[in-house]
């Protein structure tokens, strides 16, 4: 019977004392539906009984284990991802993500298949997969599907490891599991990027992020001999904000200006203070305000009008390899800081985008 790697197998496991949302419980199933070996998660979240000893019956596992089991083996493609909603003993319902892979018994050998399974329990985030993308929802629907990602990843890797423990010289499966190592770690990239962290706020000067981010692009520009032209109008004013957010903020503003142009364009980067109609801190109504402002213009072709209405949509993007992300996490970021994000263009004169952050007194202590 196949096993799973030493390092996979629980049959004398400790568990620690605290259950880890965010990582997968790993079982494998027999064609009946029985657990023939699971990692320490899946007793953390409840899917196998705190004392079962291995096999564990299918009758002690939740339904939807089997369900899906007898739904990867009736699809024929030999994965599946599918979402169950279970309320574990003494809880309240949970919404769970889980991803499975079925492999067929050996011919010949008598053997019913096994099937890989990756259970996650879902943060409330991200139970609703279409969940509007604003300030309030800080973990956006593709942030999720990259989460599903990495778990289908954890049951190929599982199944390479199989092949690697029977076949250890195997070329093949090596390279396999290089490239899902190196997959994993660019799905971890996006979730890093994509889905930014709640601001961790204190006193910013912006002068000196969009310094950082003129000396980040300099090699860019000049390869393609891009004017890269800064404009501190607003002084050494201070805002109440992120600083890693708002560079993250003006760097996408900066390379979707530079992607819009063509070689010997120029770019420019504005800031000033204005008074403006912000979000307030609680509620939507707006308020006249100072406001600080950062700009930054391309000399670009402009937007064609029928995308406008489409600019901020996630994935929306007419760049041959791009993401369609930039856009739509700069104006998370923005509303995140109770700010605005503007846009004007021009086919004459490019475009410029304009993000609006408000300004509080210095002495207005900690969260104004």
């Amino acid at each position: 019977m196949a096993r799973l790697p030493k390092d996979q197998d629980v049959r004398e496991s400790r568990m620690p004392s605290q259950e880890c949302p965010g990582d997968s419980a790993l079982l494998v199933l027999d064609a009946d539906g029985n657990a023939i070996q699971f990692n320490p998660q899946a007793r953390f979240l409840g899917l196998v009984p705190k004392d079962a000893g291995l096999p564990v019956p299918a009758a002690q596992l939740p339904p939807f284990l089997e369900e899906t089991l007898g739904a990867v083996r009736a699809a024929g493609s030999g994965s599946l991802s599918v979402r169950a909603l279970w309320a574990r003993a003494g809880q309240l319902p949970g919404h769970f993500q889980v991803d499975s892979l079925w492999i067929p018994g050996s011919v010949g050998h008598g053997e019913g298949g096994r099937c890989l399974m990756a259970v996650r329990l879902l943060e409330a985030g991200e139970a609703v997969a279409d969940a509007p993308l604003d300030a309030s929802n800080p973990r956006p629907w593709y942030a999720a599907r990259a989460h599903e990602i990495k778990n289908s990843l954890v049951a190929v890797k599982t199944l390479v490891d199989l092949v690697l423990e029977k076949q250890p010289g195997l070329g093949i499966a090596h390279i396999v599991r290089q490239e899902i190592q190196r997959i994993n770690a660019l799905v971890g990239q996006m979730l890093k990027t994509s889905a930014p962290d709640q601001p961790r706020f204190e006193w910013v000067k912006p002068h000196h992020i969009i310094e950082s981010v003129a000396r980040l692009m300099t090699p860019q520009l000049h390869d393609r001999s891009v004017l890269l032209q800064v404009e501190l109008g607003a002084g050494e004013e201070e805002v109440w904000g992120d600083p890693h957010q708002i560079e993250q903020a003006i760097l996408n503003l900066v390379i979707n200006g530079f992607e819009a142009m063509g070689p010997e364009g120029k770019l420019t980067v504005r800031t000033s203070i204005q008074r403006k109609e912000l979000p307030l801190a609680r509620g939507s109504e707006t308020d006249p305000q100072r406001a600080y402002v950062i700009a930054v213009s391309d000399s670009g072709s402009g937007i064609a009008p029928d995308h406008l209405d489409r600019l901020f949509d996630e994935f929306f993007t007419t760049k041959p390899g791009g993401t369609g992300l930039g856009l739509p996490i700069t104006r998370q970021i923005v509303r995140a800081h109770r700010g605005l994000i503007e846009v004007q263009t021009d086919p004459s004169k490019g475009t410029t985008f304009e993000l609006f952050f408000p300004m509080h007194q210095r002495t207005a202590a900690a969260e104004p």
